[in-house]
């Protein structure tokens, strides 16, 4: 290999005390739904539900009533707090080669 260069790199980024919301009055886990016809077709029951399956069918006649039902305080939208607890994190190595041989250049790069 008589032409030839090989780079190699690093980048990196740290962050401390980053803003988070938290809702302390999301919506709760659930074990059965709201409505019985709540379910997709097709869908089988489950066991737990990250979420009642009736919030996205457009089935409740009521909306207001029927999300305050699932949330831990009732008679409240959400209750926003602000925490500056995040933390973030980016380490980046990059190696690159570029090879020149009889008018032919091959690069080749890898990114860890």
């Amino acid at each position: 290999m008589r032409d030839g260069i090989f780079q190699i790199g690093y980048a990196g980024s740290l962050g401390r005390y980053l803003h988070e919301g938290v809702d302390s009055n999301q919506v709760l886990p659930t074990s059965t739904p709201y409505a019985s016809d709540c379910l997709a077709p097709g869908q089988s029951a489950s066991a737990t539900y990250d979420y009642d399956p009736c919030l996205n069918n457009g089935l409740t006649v009521t909306w207001n009533n029927f999300v305050d039902y699932l949330r831990p305080y009732k008679g409240w939208e959400g209750l926003g707090n602000v925490l500056y607890t995040g933390n973030s994190s980016l380490q980046l190595a990059t190696v690159a080669i570029q090879v020149s041989e009889e008018g032919c250049t091959n690069n080749t790069q890898l990114h860890l």
